[in-house]
């Protein structure tokens, strides 16, 4: 087990999907690899219309600490990372919200939109 758990919210470096560069974001921890490889999620203070799996997350809604601004889960936006490439992290998603996140990764792979 790695330093990070499922549901962990996190600051790392999030690749853009064309690889042309990276950004430091708030992410979700997914899943904990055996290794030093985490699977994660970006979350962004930015409303994508065209995103309908995105989730609402206020800023104080985490579990032992709080983001900058009230922000959104993107399930549709996954990535496997380094730990080297995650910075701290800044607390944790409640149980519901995470289970909710989980229904929506199973909804994006089952193509429901």
């Amino acid at each position: 087990m790695g330093t990070f758990q499922p549901g962990d919210v996190v600051i790392a470096q999030f690749f853009f999907t064309d690889m042309s560069a990276s950004k430091k974001r708030p992410a979700l921890i997914l899943a904990d690899f055996s290794g030093d490889d985490y699977f994660l999620c970006s979350i962004t203070a930015a409303l994508r219309t065209h995103d309908p799996f995105q989730l609402p997350l206020g800023r104080d809604e985490l579990e032992g600490g709080s983001l900058n601004r009230d922000s959104f889960i993107r399930p549709s936006l996954m990535m496997t990372v380094h730990e080297g490439l995650i910075y701290y992290k800044i607390g944790s998603l409640p149980s519901d919200k995470m289970k909710q996140v989980r229904e929506t990764i199973v909804d994006i792979i089952m193509g429901k939109v």
